[in-house]
């Protein structure tokens, strides 16, 4: 980086290379900023709030005081974030609830008419890009839709079904296209979603703009090097 002094002893020409490859740069790191304070919530936060809805109606169905959380077959890597809401609402509403560490555990409540065994299976989890709205490249936006289907059913001590259903909860807004993967989740796969594919004129300029912006800051800083 150039100090100060090195930039206040450059001629009126220099000077004004220097702040269009500057302002260009500038422009250009606008495209691929990072999520910062006041950005868009991460998508794993949108989806949490999707769940909770889910695990608040679910709880509010029980009928036991104690409940054991089993998680049904096939299992789904969101599980945890479910358990997570569960155990939330369920303290808001003062009933116990137990996660065993061994879904094949004995219930920890033991045989007691007041308990039952509160079983779940996610059956859909996720983020749906759409509809795309907007300008060019970092004033697009897109809409985002977190989304969650779960079956539950509640079978009391001595196996009878006491209820069964599926709920489900949208939550939906509008980010900055520019800022899409960022919200994502590497390592969570239910945090990703594909974008739709750019129609028309834009999907040419786009990419085309990108270039010219590139090759502009490219031959400035070239030009400012060779003088």
């Amino acid at each position: 980086m150039l100090k100060a002094a090195s930039i206040k002893g450059m001629h009126g020409g220099q000077r004004a290379l220097w702040r269009s490859g500057v302002g260009f740069l500038a422009a250009l790191m606008c495209l691929t900023k990072g999520v910062r304070a006041g950005d868009p919530q991460p998508n794993l936060a949108l989806l949490r709030s999707a769940v909770a809805e889910v695990a608040e109606r679910a709880i509010a169905e029980v009928r036991a005081s104690q409940i054991v959380l089993r998680p049904l077959p096939p299992g789904h890597e969101a599980n945890w974030l479910l358990e997570q809401e569960l155990v939330r609402a369920a303290q808001v509403r003062g009933i116990q609830l137990y996660v065993p560490q061994d879904s094949s555990a004995r219930s920890e409540v033991g045989d007691r008419e007041d308990a039952s065994t509160l079983g779940f299976a996610v059956l859909g989890v996720g983020i749906e890009y759409r509809d795309r709205q907007g300008g060019l490249l970092k004033h697009a936006r897109i809409t985002r839709t977190a989304s969650v289907t779960v079956h539950f059913r509640e079978v009391t001590w001595d196996g009878r079904l006491q209820w069964s259903r599926d709920f489900e909860h949208q939550v939906e807004d509008t980010v900055p296209l520019r800022l899409v993967k960022r919200l994502e989740e590497e390592r969570m796969a239910f945090t990703h979603g594909d974008l739709p594919q750019v129609q028309g004129l834009r999907r040419v300029l786009e990419p085309a703009l990108v270039l010219v912006v590139t090759g502009v800051v490219t031959y400035l800083f070239y030009a400012y090097r060779s003088r």
